[in-house]
């Protein structure tokens, strides 16, 4: 048997999901003087028990002078923060997203320049995911039209084997004194059937800046923002695969992916290990062990004592904490199978002068002693290892220290500075 919803905001739930009849617009635009059903209409009809297979969305909306987005019939994914409504499956900070992937297949018809098909995800800086701490809002457009998205293309990210435009603004509002970011990922080809890697793109957004991995995803919705006319859309069929990396802020052990995973510790001496792809693992304020294991690693212990794994693949380990250390100090950090001419030591993060002014460059002097001259950099060889000594304020003493386990020599190349 099918049910139709046709009133405003009726909503379903099911399992992990929820469908409801969004026409926010007509409210939010002040068009009190429509009635629904003589002025617009927009109608959800589905199957109970199997209700994101052939459901079927169908609206019909006046056209308006501004422009404005009128309805988002929709799947709701999770806990809705504006309604407070679904599971709360979903809610857990954006680092720690081990997999999210959602698939769809779509029909669309009528006024399809009028709409768009989009999946949007709300963050959120508290775990209760209550609408008044939205940080940040992410839509994924799967199909454009002709919609304007108000906002400014700042960069572009390769998705799959088409390109996605990014539009950013740092400040969205609803009508009301709340603001939050808001990030469109606009393909350049409609994908109206396909699997998209949501949690790549938000990883992806991160190192951008877009969004703060330490919010909280709460929710993934899917449907059509509808600026006006008539049309609709049928979902075939929707599925999603979603999995955490378990972090918490005492000492944990996670392992990655056979993908390119970004791990990030937090405060705890944590070890955290990649596995299989190019990975990005950051330790964070305890005493970590980072393994990339397989693959062309990034590896970043943070604060603290750390010791590094590369593994095999040409892997990059990144320092930009030159926490001082005392005289002549022993290393804090160590890289266990640093591999000159295959491994590269980045330091570019480390400022070579704490008394100037900005961030000065580092300078290597090879293994003579420190001059007093701010922004040395040293390599002291020992019986069975080596070490990298940073004197950052001129005093002759080294303040960042790092050990290479097994190494002699430095081959040109392996230091960024």
């Amino acid at each position: 048997m099918r049910v139709t919803l046709t009133g405003q905001y009726q909503t379903v739930y099911e399992g992990q999901a929820a469908i409801q009849n969004n026409s926010w617009g007509v409210d939010l635009w002040g068009f009190d003087d429509w009635v629904r059903g003589r002025d617009y209409a927009q109608t959800i009809t589905y199957t109970p028990g199997d209700m994101l297979t052939g459901l079927v969305a169908r609206w019909h909306y006046p056209s308006t002078e501004e422009g404005h987005i009128l309805g988002y019939p929709e799947v709701i994914i999770g806990f809705k923060p504006w309604d407070q409504v679904g599971s709360r499956f979903l809610i857990g900070r954006a680092d720690d997203l081990k997999t999210l992937t959602v698939t769809a297949d779509v029909d669309i018809w009528g006024d399809t320049e009028r709409f768009n098909i989009s999946y949007d995800l709300w963050l959120t800086d508290s775990p209760t995911g209550h609408y008044s701490t939205i940080t940040a809002e992410v839509m994924i457009w799967l199909h454009a039209g002709a919609l304007d998205d108000h906002s400014t293309p700042v960069a572009t990210l390769r998705i799959g084997e088409a390109t996605a435009r990014i539009f950013h603004q740092p400040a969205m509002s609803s009508g009301t004194d709340q603001t939050w970011s808001y990030t469109a990922v606009v393909l350049d080809r409609p994908m109206l059937e396909g699997t998209v890697d949501v949690a790549h793109i938000l990883r992806m957004l991160e190192r951008r800046g877009f969004i703060d991995g330490d919010d909280y995803l709460t929710s993934m919705e899917f449907g059509a923002e509808v600026q006006h006319g008539s049309g609709g859309y049928r979902l075939n069929r929707m599925t999603w695969d979603h999995a955490r990396f378990r972090i918490t802020e005492g000492a944990d052990r996670v392992q990655g992916t056979d993908g390119g995973d970004w791990i990030r510790g937090r405060d705890g001496p944590d070890s955290l290990n990649g596995w299989a792809g190019a990975d990005t693992l950051e330790g964070g304020r305890g005493a970590d062990h980072l393994s990339g294991d397989r693959g062309r690693d990034v590896l970043n212990g943070g604060r603290g004592t750390d010791l590094l794994t590369g593994g095999s693949g040409a892997d990059r380990f990144v320092f930009a904490e030159a926490d001082r250390a005392g005289p002549e100090p022993a290393p804090r950090d160590r890289i266990t199978d640093f591999r000159p001419g295959l491994d590269r030591i980045d330091l570019r993060g480390l400022d070579g002068d704490r008394i100037a002014e900005g961030d000065q460059p580092l300078a290597l002097i090879g293994a003579r002693a420190f001059s007093g001259t701010p922004g040395e950099l040293r390599l002291k060889v020992l019986r069975d290892h080596a070490a990298l000594l940073a004197d950052t304020d001129g005093d002759g003493r080294a303040d960042w220290a790092l050990r290479l386990d097994g190494v002699t020599a430095l081959a040109p190349g392996d230091l960024l500075l």
